[in-house]
Order: structure tokens, then C-alpha cells, then sequence
């Protein structure tokens, strides 16, 4: 049995004319007749009562109809799934993310892409950036979104946000309220900060962002996200650093001051490997850089 053969049937069931059938399939009405004929025989049933008249169905012509509709819908479905599959506009996508971009960028980055893929299936993981460096190199993720610098030359990225770091203090800080604060003038201060083992970069970052402003920073507690870190800034631990885009946390007990005296900014990276790329995971990447 052959799908133009079922094809075939079905125009004429529709029809219930042998012309207009084959008008419809685009053919000439002698091969249609005779593929249902050699379907007839294949299957040792008769599909049609044929007189000068009019064509009917059979008994077994009428059972067969919903079968084959069923069929042929089901193999153009696998056609378009294919189709889908092959630009990249269904399929499966893990992303890796510090939990900082969920705040600001992977929104800006998913919404609209689920609007214009929406059979492209995202699966988030928060991870830190060394548990994303291993992920990507096992294939256990196919994209992150994590702090730079990425130094492994067999993984491609590219900046997608930038921004300034502001200050987070207790409420009753002498701060609180003020509209911004020098770095430098920090140097007495005790810090929250972050493990340096989870985020080495971004560790880094911030060591040297206070040491260029003459002080290398006092760290009284380390906190695993930017979120844990607000609140225990919250407690009176101490003061800490985040990116602009986190500031939209709002928490009683603290306040965000801006911060002058340092050109460092925060940086988000899009990471991923060329390697084994899938077609969905490259739309994702390449919305992300029409984006920019």
C-alpha cells in the first residue's frame, strides 16, 4: 500500500467522482483508476460500487476512510515536524544561567523568543559559572548566560549586557538615602561577598575593582547568590556590590546607592559550543544576537 495510493482513495471517497478526484490530485483520471484498482487487489476488498451514474462507497470503502485520513495526517504531521525540526523551529533547548540574569536579561530574551518559537521547548537550570563551564563541555547544557571572561577556546560567546555596579547597604547605614558614594571611601567597610570558587571571574572582578580604588575589600561573610547576599546585607553583615539590573529587588531593609569612582561594569556572556549545536539551540543564539 502506497500513501498516493491512499491519497488517491480518499479524493475519490470525498468526491465520490473518478474526474473530479484526479482533477483535484492534479492527474490524469486513467492512473488514478488504476491505482485504485491495484489498491483494491492488494487489499482484496472492493472500495467502490462504480456504475455510469455514481460512485459509492463499499462497506469496507467506508471503514477504510477514517483509517486513511488518519494516515495520511499523520505522515504529513511527521513531514511538518521534520520541517520544523530542520530550522530550528521545534525541539529542545537547556540553558544554564546565573541567577542574577533571570532578573534582567533572560526575560528580555525568552518572552519574545517563545512568542516566535513557541514549539521550541526551554529548559532553565540555575547554575554558577563553573558549574556551567562543566555542563557545556558534557553536553548537559547547550547555552549559558554567565559572568565573563570564559577562557577556553573551545566554547564561543559574546557579550550580551553591560552594566554598572551599585552599592547595597542596610537600611540604617550612614549611606542609606545618599545619592552616590565614592569607592574609595569604602575602605573601612566590611563586606558581603561572593565565593570565589563558584565565580572566580566575577570574584576577581570585584577584588580588583577595590584594589584599584586603594583598598583591597574586608570580607565578613560570602554569600552563594546576589539574592542571599542582599539579605544578609539586610541582617547588618556588612555592605556588598551587585549589578545595576538586580537593583529591582526591593527589600525593607535595605538600600542601594549608586557607586562613582570605578569605569568596572558588569558583564553577561552567552556561552555556547559550535560543536553538536542543535538547530533549535542555534535559533535561540542567533535571536539573542539579533537582540543585541
Amino acid at each position: 500500500m502506497e500513501m498516493h495510493q491512499l491519497r488517491y482513495f480518499v479524493a475519490v471517497a470525498e468526491e465520490l467522482h473518478f474526474g473530479r478526484a484526479a482533477e483535484r490530485e492534479n492527474i490524469s483520471q486513467p492512473p488514478l483508476s488504476f491505482q485504485i484498482k491495484k489498491l483494491e487487489q492488494e487489499l482484496n476488498v472492493q472500495l467502490f460500487k462504480r456504475t455510469k451514474r455514481k460512485v459509492e462507497l463499499t462497506e469496507a470503502g467506508a471503514l477504510l476512510l477514517p483509517q486513511a485520513r488518519t494516515i495520511l495526517a499523520d505522515v504529513q504531521s511527521a513531514k511538518d515536524t521534520a520541517s520544523l525540526a530542520r530550522r530550528g523551529e521545534i525541539g529542545r533547548v537547556r540553558i544554564g544561567f546565573v541567577h542574577s540574569a533571570s532578573l534582567g536579561y533572560l526575560p528580555q530574551l525568552l518572552e519574545p523568543f517563545r512568542a516566535e518559537f513557541p514549539r521550541v521547548e526551554i529548559h532553565l537550570d540555575e547554575m554558577t559559572v563553573t558549574e556551567q563551564l562543566v555542563a557545556l563541555k558534557k553536553k548537559q547544557i547547550d547555552i549559558g548566560v554567565l559572568r565573563p571572561p570564559i577562557a577556553d577556546p573551545e566554547l564561543t560567546s559574546f557579550n550580551v549586557v553591560e552594566e554598572n555596579f551599585v552599592l547595597v547597604v542596610p537600611k540604617t547605614h550612614p549611606l542609606a538615602g545618599t545619592p552616590s558614594v565614592e569607592l574609595s571611601s569604602l575602605a573601612h567597610e566590611h563586606f558581603v561577598f561572593y565565593p570565589e570558587h563558584r565565580s572566580p571571574a566575577f570574584f576577581a572582578q570585584l577584588t580588583k575593582m577595590c584594589q584599584l580604588a586603594g583598598f583591597s575589600p574586608k570580607i565578613s561573610v560570602q554569600a552563594n547568590t546576589m539574592y542571599t547576599a542582599i539579605g544578609l546585607v539586610g541582617t547588618g553583615a556588612g555592605i556588598g556590590f551587585i549589578p545595576e539590573s538586580v537593583a529591582c529587588i526591593t527589600l525593607p531593609s535595605v538600600s542601594f546607592v549608586k557607586l562613582s569612582g570605578t569605569d568596572n561594569i558588569a558583564k553577561l556572556d552567552l556561552v555556547y559550543s559550535e560543536t553538536g549545536l542543535s538547530k533549535s539551540a542555534a535559533q535561540v543564539v542567533e535571536f539573542a544576537r539579533n537582540l543585541l
